[in-house]
């Protein structure tokens, strides 16, 4: 499941870890433990920045704990982990699940998604999709506007609007 444990006080200066968490941090085999101040060196400052924020509410406040962070390995690569927390009886305890081929998944998908806006904006395509259940579009660019002389305001046509005033009469029954 690449997911791991770890128990800490509530002051958080060293977790234990069991053999998966270790691995997950890429830390030798064997270890049982690790600082907070080790992990805080090898997180990003705005990962760690929210990780702060919600570790206060986590330990101030008894508010469950769930964030997503970039962890530096000693190695080089950088991998994405999902921490779950919850105090206990004056102790965190939390799982660790790794993230990282979701996390870069994600990233592609996002860089596919800009490309496409690219390429439908240089040739100037209107984009959009129909739901036929609910006969209601969704027009997704400036351009579909520009196309049928409607403004965002207007919102898009629904099917009978567009039968009646844009579709050529020969194409109707189709």
């Amino acid at each position: 499941a690449k997911m791991g444990t770890f128990e800490a006080d509530i002051a958080a200066n060293e977790a234990r870890i069991d053999e998966q968490e270790a691995l997950l941090l890429g830390l030798p085999e064997g270890t049982r433990a690790i600082s907070a101040a080790e992990m805080r060196t090898r997180i990003p400052l705005e990962d760690l920045d929210a990780s702060d924020v919600k570790q206060e509410r986590l330990t101030g406040h008894r508010e469950a704990y769930h964030h997503e962070f970039r962890l530096a390995m000693r190695d080089g690569p950088v991998r994405w982990l999902s921490t779950y927390a919850d105090v206990r009886s004056n102790r965190i305890f939390g799982v660790n699940f790794d993230i990282t081929q979701r996390k870069l998944a994600e990233a592609e998908l996002h860089e596919s998604e800009a490309r496409l806006r690219v390429a439908t904006s240089g040739a100037a395509l209107g984009v959009f999709e129909w739901d036929p259940m609910t006969d209601q579009a969704v027009w997704e660019n400036d351009r579909i506007y520009e196309i049928f002389g409607r403004s965002r305001a207007d919102g898009p046509l629904g099917k009978r609007e567009f039968i009646a005033n844009f579709l050529h009469p020969d194409d109707a029954p189709e």
